[in-house]
């Protein structure tokens, strides 16, 4: 596992969306053991793109924490809950 020092994080990056996940938020998530968010904005969509990175993190036994300001559609309720669920297996 590569940590965060290891890269060479850039001091600003585009709005495009792409090269944020991959070049920020993908290896960010995989190399760390906790993240903490919060937003007035936020969508499972924005997991969906970083997940890889978020498979790093729940690999290293991470913490992940967010506070939000958004209405969950059921679909993502029930993903949540499932999350919690098998969590509850694995430990």
């Amino acid at each position: 596992m590569s940590l965060l020092p290891d890269f060479s994080w850039r001091t600003k990056y585009d709005a495009d969306g792409r090269t944020l996940v991959d070049e920020f938020f993908v290896p960010a998530l995989a190399s760390a053991t906790r993240y903490d968010r919060t937003t007035g904005y936020f969508s499972a969509g924005v997991l969906l793109l970083a997940s890889r990175g978020v498979e790093g993190l729940v690999r290293a036994g991470g913490l992940m924490r967010l506070v939000v300001g958004c209405t969950l559609d059921e679909a993502e309720v029930e993903a949540v809950t499932r999350g919690e669920q098998l969590r509850a297996v694995v430990q």
